[in-house]
């Protein structure tokens, strides 16, 4: 059973991966000409955000289910 303090971990965890992934891809378009680094930098942040999302959804999960 998860704990209250993990998931509030884990919601920190997504929005922070989100908000870096906004930043980068949004500093990245405006210093470059073209799009591919924006791009780039998205591409590599998707499993970051994706595996703390999973994180989360496996601690509400656990938390419902017990």
């Amino acid at each position: 059973m998860a704990s209250y303090e993990q998931i509030f971990k884990d919601i920190i965890a997504l929005v922070a991966a989100v908000f870096c992934a906004i930043v980068l891809v949004a500093g990245l378009s405006q210093v470059s000409e073209t799009l591919f680094p924006a791009l780039l930098a998205l591409a590599v942040m998707v499993p970051v955000v994706c595996s703390s999302a999973v994180s989360l959804k496996n601690d509400l999960s656990d938390q419902f289910t017990a």
